[in-house]
């Protein structure tokens, strides 16, 4: 998937979790801790940084627990962290999830997304995922997209900005390549955002990856 190395860096901790819009939905995890033993929980929540757990089995804050996730007959698996409790479960932040674990919790995320979320993408657009950097007080926030067209890109953020807003972001693509872009469409959890003058180096790379979505 495009990106995914290079965001290796932006997986979430503790401290970066909230920086990957979180979406509503359930899906099953199992589970192994020193206490509990193997046992599946389904999520309340999910995002490419954690999730929430809905359980009422104990699970110490701090502790690291093995998870598991089955996709298409196959299981992938990392290790997570308690970092929050709650009366009806816990939140869990991944610790640097391998590739296949990554790759198959972006499948996850994705199939639900298209199928579940009205996202105003218009007709000309193509599903396709990538990332994007946005430059924010204290530190970089990863915006990840579900369509494109030419001129803009559909993202996923739980904090969507006012139509005509306009801010910076960073497109990584064999170098780093900003672009401003303006709010076009916004919901609860998605906002559409067109290119504002972007500069020759942005277009080219921008249009190689949207090329590539093509089969071009």
């Amino acid at each position: 998937y495009f990106m995914v190395a290079s965001l290796k860096m932006e997986r979430a901790s503790a401290h970066t979790r909230r920086k990957f819009p979180r979406i509503g939905l359930r899906c099953e995890f199992c589970v192994a801790d020193a206490v509990n033993g193997e046992f599946t929980v389904p999520t309340v929540d999910l995002s490419f940084g954690g999730a929430f757990f809905e359980t009422n089995n104990e699970l110490p804050l701090g502790d690291v627990i093995r998870i598991a996730l089955k996709k298409d007959g196959g299981v992938t698996e990392t290790q997570a962290r308690v970092v929050h409790r709650h009366k009806t479960g816990y939140g869990i932040s991944f610790i640097d999830p391998p590739d296949d674990f990554y790759n198959s919790l972006t499948d996850v995320l994705f199939d639900h997304v298209v199928s579940n979320v009205r996202l105003g993408a218009p007709e000309d657009t193509v599903p396709a995922r990538i990332a994007l950097l946005r430059d924010c007080p204290k530190g970089y926030q990863v915006l990840f997209s579900t369509h494109l067209n030419p001129k803009e890109v559909w993202v996923l953020t739980e904090q969507p900005l006012a139509i005509n807003e306009t801010f910076w972001v960073t497109l990584c693509e064999h170098g780093m390549f900003d672009c401003q872009v303006q709010v076009v469409w916004c919901s609860s959890s998605a906002m559409g955002l067109a290119f504002v003058d972007p500069s020759d180096e942005f277009r080219t790379a921008y249009d190689r990856v949207f090329n590539s979505f093509l089969g071009c």
